[in-house]
């Protein structure tokens, strides 16, 4: 039940409600010995780098462009290197958000079938399939459970990146 008159408080001993309209305290302890037990121990993974420095820096320059270089960097380059980094980062832009969608309108798919498995309207819906390229998907990754391994699979089975990039040095 709400009360307006009622405020808590927590230190490292235990909680304190005080209600206001009475002047009136009730101290709760913290109880350690079993508290410690019930809360599971977790730790954060740890994602070990898949690609090498070689690698890295063409699978960021497919998917990020002009944007992993400095200005310098950039001004020191030829126009038509410029311009083909540029093309590949869009395409690349454009296939990632295309997967992005396909794998986000399956997991909705997946949800309503499950909620509404009899509903005609639903299975109808099921059937519409793609993507559209006026909508930006800005689920991120990790979201949508893409590695960086399956992304740069994805470029190269797409042509982004050459076909021998897991074997670079």
């Amino acid at each position: 039940m709400y009360n307006p008159n009622k405020t808590i408080s927590v230190n490292s001993k235990g909680l304190v409600i005080s209600f206001t309209d009475n002047n009136k305290h009730q101290f709760v302890k913290f109880e350690r010995k079993n508290a410690l037990r019930d809360i599971p121990t977790r730790y954060q993974e740890i994602e070990h780098p898949v690609l090498n420095d070689r690698q890295q820096k063409m699978y960021s320059e497919a998917l990020y462009g002009l944007s992993v270089y400095s200005d310098e960097q950039i001004k020191k380059m030829p126009n038509h290197v410029v311009i083909k980094i540029m093309a590949r980062c869009k395409s690349a832009q454009i296939i990632v958000n295309r997967w992005k969608q396909e794998i986000s309108n399956e997991k909705v798919d997946n949800f309503l079938i499950k909620l509404f498995p009899n509903s005609p309207i639903i299975k109808q819906m099921l059937m519409i399939k793609g993507s559209d390229d006026s909508i930006k998907n800005d689920m991120s990754f990790k979201d949508v459970d893409l590695t960086q391994e399956k992304i740069a699979n994805k470029l190269v089975e797409c042509g982004l990146l050459p076909q021998n990039f897991f074997n670079l040095v």
